[in-house]
């Protein structure tokens, strides 16, 4: 359960989460939950940290579509978020990769994503 599963549905015309997924591995739950507060045309805005910029032997275990990296940060693949907004009825505007910060005076790679609930005869 997530916080948002205690309102009722289509309570929502914006979601945000910028630099909160890194610290969520499997998206599943909170994503499906988004879709369920959002009213149609609803926006649910997001980063995450880009699993294909992930050390070589991090990257090997992201067959779940994420993983937790080194830093104790986790990171998903493009792949891993564009089956969650198709399973979950978003349609993507924007699911671009970007830099989403700086540590230690590196860049840190990730998705920036900003996703559409479906339209009511989109729905199943």
């Amino acid at each position: 359960m997530t916080a948002l599963d205690r309102d009722p549905p289509r309570s929502f015309d914006v979601i945000t989460a910028a630099d909160v997924f890194v610290y969520v591995g499997k998206l599943d739950s909170v994503v499906s939950a988004a879709r369920r507060a959002l009213r149609t045309r609803g926006l649910f805005g997001f980063s995450t940290e880009a699993a294909e910029d992930a050390l070589t032997a991090e990257r090997a275990s992201s067959s779940a579509g994420y993983v937790l990296c080194t830093s104790g940060r986790y990171a998903h693949t493009e792949s891993y978020l564009r089956e969650l907004a198709l399973r979950n009825r978003f349609e993507i505007a924007v699911l671009r990769k970007t830099r989403i910060r700086f540590e230690h005076r590196q860049p840190i790679f990730g998705w920036l994503a900003i996703w559409f609930a479906a339209s009511l005869s989109q729905e199943l």
